[in-house]
């Protein structure tokens, strides 16, 4: 890994604020460079023409410029290019170091950080965080629980948070150590904390498992989609943009109302025999990705859609009419 992609990962680490004092600082000791919050931190294997730190977001800038020169001394870095000098000041905190364990852990490919990727749409605005586990990679919110189905190899469960997708490099390896989770690369790692709370398994595999059985069968997501479309100018200016989808003389038809706008339907070109009438957040469906199907489930209230080319399921809260 380069220092630009290195410095893109620290930056991930890096503290907002003034909380902790240190945390929007790269730390360098001459031989490594990191950079740390109250929940992540990073460091990677590169020599810097100075030992201390400097707030990060000042520093980058010169470190990435070609034809530079560097001195430094005890409290400053001096820099020269393009006929300018430019004299920093060096801070020296008490920085923070994060032991790294030697352990197993799971090498990081196009598959699992798509996976990754895509479960964390679904992942809660409170927690922000995807569960990986031996079988299964989940996350949910209020309105859905999204499932993929994969082997790992872990020797425990891994949260994985949002702001944290970034930082996921092929050929990478993730592990987790107490409630410390890691990823390692070929010259540093990244670290972060995970929640104290772990979500209950179980329940989430028993619904998404009921909601498959004895489900019927609607349509590809991609009519769906595109029905969206044609009746979503009547959403302009409103936060909410439910339809109601429902079967009508086996084709399918969407509604959209708004108080203030009116109402717009259409009707999609595909023919099925399904019963179904519920309402549904459009903008989830206009989310999802062309390889899901819609499935009505027995189950009241809920939509299931699952891919037709991964072992991913995602199941939807809806309203049944």
């Amino acid at each position: 890994m380069n220092l630009k992609e290195a410095l893109s990962i620290l930056k991930t680490a890096s503290g907002k604020g003034n909380y902790p004092i240190f945390g929007p600082y790269l730390h360098s000791d001459g031989a490594e460079i990191a950079t740390s919050s109250y929940d992540s931190y990073a460091r990677f294997y590169f020599e810097l023409p100075f030992k201390g730190d400097i707030e990060f977001d000042l520093i980058e800038k010169y470190l990435l410029l070609e034809n530079v020169e560097f001195k430094s001394t005890d409290n400053f870095l001096e820099i020269k290019f393009n006929n300018t000098r430019t004299k920093l000041n060096i801070q020296h905190f008490d920085f923070p170091f994060q032991y790294k364990p030697k352990q197993d852990g799971i090498i990081l490919n196009s598959e699992l950080i798509t996976a990754i990727k895509e479960a964390i749409k679904y992942s809660s605005n409170s927690t922000d965080f995807v569960y990986l586990c031996d079988k299964y990679i989940f996350s949910g919110n209020s309105q859905a629980l999204y499932r993929y189905k994969i082997n790992l190899t872990l020797e425990s469960p891994i949260f994985f948070g949002r702001e944290y997708v970034k930082v996921l490099k092929e050929e990478c390896k993730l592990f987790a150590h107490k409630n410390i989770n890691f990823i390692e690369y070929d010259n540093g790692f990244f670290c972060f904390v995970s929640p104290s709370k772990k979500p209950n398994i179980e329940p989430i595999v028993k619904q998404i498992n009921n909601a498959i059985k004895g489900s019927k069968f609607i349509s590809n997501v991609a009519p769906i989609k595109d029905g969206i479309k044609n009746i979503e100018p009547i959403f302009v200016g409103e936060l909410e943009k439910e339809i109601r989808v429902v079967n009508e003389n086996n084709r399918i038809k969407l509604i959209g109302e708004s108080y203030m706008n009116g109402v717009a339907d259409t009707l999609v070109n595909v023919e099925t025999e399904a019963e179904f009438d519920f309402v549904v957040d459009s903008k989830i469906l206009k989310n999802v990705s062309i390889d899901y199907d819609i499935y009505k489930p027995k189950i009241e209230n809920r939509l299931l859609l699952k891919s037709n080319i991964k072992p991913a399921e995602i199941l939807l809260v809806v309203e049944d009419k």
